[in-house]
């Protein structure tokens, strides 16, 4: 199954559920059909292959959606089946239609792919290149488009196989039946360094699922073999866009239940918290979308007449998409993709509505990250402990406040991760020193818990996007990122009733009062900017009577004023106006 990231100027944009499923045809092979594939171009043309009954056996087609009707690919069906055996669409990047099959023209059920050359389908290598019958056929393609396939080989134990094109011919990677005692259910992925993986019902492992992965010339077990609850069915592979492979099936261990499992490096984890479904989930099937959000379709058992479903892995959940069980009647064969605009497009046969084929669309409102940050960050009532801070909101639906002790670096939230925030500094989601202190649509906060004389820088990042799908901006404003620091202490007429610091607010001349220190030389005054960077500076203090000083010169705007005595130091805050 083919889970390459579609290429677009979506990128980095996210997708908002608040749409309703569409039915786009309910009976697109106008018969009995078997088997689905629904495929997405680089181009964001929609492929739909299937199997169609008619004279006595199952034949494979290949349509393209036009926006309001499908047409077929090629003149004739690709091959006949005397079964509804499994096959694999797959689109390279160039955006070359190939399909892998069990060629019974072979009188054997051979191994065969073809691709469309703009006017019919032609054979890639030699027509049923196994050695024998084979089953399970799926197929993959690395960075340079080379075609890779797996199956089950009859000929070789009924265990794995994997071929890949070498421009003329087929060859074998690696050992041919490599896995043991057979193997059932495969699937290919390739991942972005080339190496390829491979999942199956391992007959070696009580038919539980295991995957396998070619590297220095050999195949080895990726983790544990045998990592399912019981036999595995359906199984399907594909790689996220931090390379990461994932592995979805349906665990009869478990009530028929799917799970999706990503490899972390030493294991494989279930993702969601457990199974997909609770009472019953076939034929599952997933893809990531540009944003690597997943999603999966599934013959879903929770709903009576077990119709199809779509559930999105949102943070640590699985939540359906649209309505549950949105259309159908026990539908079987379920495929999913996803377009360029953001559209989900699912594919499944009606077993109870005639083997019908049918083809939904969920549209989905695409969201970007915003374009003009938050600015000129203003911090207001300086204590030691708090700050009132006020900012000039950007463009985004929402922001995010982080602060810092120190004067340095920035700070870059994770899309499609939520952060809380906590007011009390410390007390919120941490990035690398950074914590959260807001996430709203305001423009103001007050901060709590910090510490006296300490260097704070502060960073709002403006984001869209609902919880689990936010895409956050991240880069620099004007006044954003900005620092302050806390004060010391404030003058306590109770304490030292002589010191005096008038007017204030003052446009330029400063009267200050201290009282009578004996030695001069341990007295100093220093005014401060609220980034902290000294702007005055004086030393000279009168035996008797209020020191003056001239401050005009200075930016408008809140200063602190900090007075050493000896051994005590004092602070206050003096508004320039």
């Amino acid at each position: 199954m083919k889970k390459t990231l579609l290429i677009s100027v979506l990128l980095f944009a996210s997708m908002v559920s608040n749409a309703q499923w569409q039915i786009i045809d309910q009976n697109i092979g106008n018969g009995v059909t078997a088997r689905t594939d629904i495929e997405i171009a680089p181009d964001g043309t929609i492929y739909l292959a299937y199997l169609l009954y008619s004279g006595g056996a199952y034949n494979g087609y290949v349509k393209k959606y036009t926006g309001s009707n499908w047409e077929m690919i090629g003149a004739e069906s690709i091959f006949s089946l005397s079964s509804f055996y499994r096959f694999e669409l797959e689109i390279a990047s160039d955006g070359t239609l190939y399909i892998a099959y069990n060629d019974e023209t072979t009188g054997d059920r051979k191994m065969s792919v073809s691709k469309f050359n703009g006017s019919n389908w032609e054979l890639v290598g030699t027509q049923g290149f196994s050695d024998g019958e084979i089953q399970f056929p799926q197929m993959a393609f690395d960075s340079n488009d080379v075609p890779y396939v797996v199956y089950r080989d009859f000929a070789n134990g009924h265990d794995a196989t994997v071929q890949k094109f070498n421009g003329t011919d087929w060859e074998p990677v690696g050992e041919v039946g490599f896995t043991e005692a057979g193997a059932w259910c495969t699937s290919i992925i390739l991942d972005h360094d080339d190496v390829p993986y491979v999942s199956y019902m391992d007959w070696a492992n009580g038919q539980k699922i295991s995957v396998d992965r070619f590297v220095e010339g050999a195949w080895e077990a990726v983790g544990n073999p045998g990592f399912s609850i019981g036999e595995a069915w359906t199984t399907n592979m594909g790689v996220d866009a931090n390379n990461v492979p994932h592995v979805i099936y349906d665990d009869q261990g478990d009530s028929d239940n799917s799970y999706l499992k990503r490899w972390n490096g030493s294991s494989w984890e279930t993702l969601g918290g457990g199974s997909i479904s609770d009472n019953g989930g076939l034929s599952p099937n997933f893809v990531f979308d540009q944003s690597n959000n997943i999603y999966t379709v599934y013959q879903d058992y929770d709903i009576s007449q077990a119709p199809a479903s779509v559930k999105k892995l949102i943070g640590n959940n699985w939540e359906y998409i649209g309505e549950a069980g949105f259309a159908g009647t026990n539908c079987q064969f379920t495929s999913i993709a996803i377009d360029n605009d953001g559209a989900i497009f699912v594919s499944y046969v009606e077993m109870y509505n005639g083997q019908a084929l049918t083809v939904a669309k969920y549209p989905q409102e695409i969201v970007f990250p915003p374009t003009q940050q938050a600015s000129n960050i203003v911090f207001d009532d300086i204590s030691g402990n708090s700050i009132d801070i006020i900012w000039t909101n950007g463009n985004g639906n929402k922001r995010l406040v982080f602060i810092k002790e120190g004067f340095e670096g920035g700070v870059e939230p994770v899309e499609n991760n939520t952060y809380a925030a906590n007011s009390i500094f410390g007390s919120g989601d941490e990035i690398n020193g950074w914590y959260c202190v807001y996430n709203g649509e305001d423009n103001a906060i007050s901060v709590l818990g910090l510490t006296v004389d300490t260097d704070y820088r502060l960073m709002v990042c403006e984001y869209n996007g609902q919880e689990g799908e936010e895409k956050y901006l991240t880069v620099t404003e004007t006044g954003n990122p900005a620092n302050v620091v806390t004060l010391v202490s404030s003058i306590n007429e109770s304490v030292e009733p002589n010191i005096r610091l008038y007017p204030n607010p003052t446009n330029g001349i400063v009267n200050l009062t201290i009282p009578q220190v004996p030695d001069k030389n341990l007295c100093k005054l220093e005014i401060s900017d609220i980034t902290g960077k000294t702007i005055y500076s004086r030393r000279q203090f009168p035996v008797n009577g209020p020191l003056q000083f001239d401050i005009s010169n200075l930016r408008k705007g809140l200063c602190v004023v900090k007075i050493t005595l000896g051994d005590h130091v004092y602070t206050q805050k003096l508004n320039i106006q």
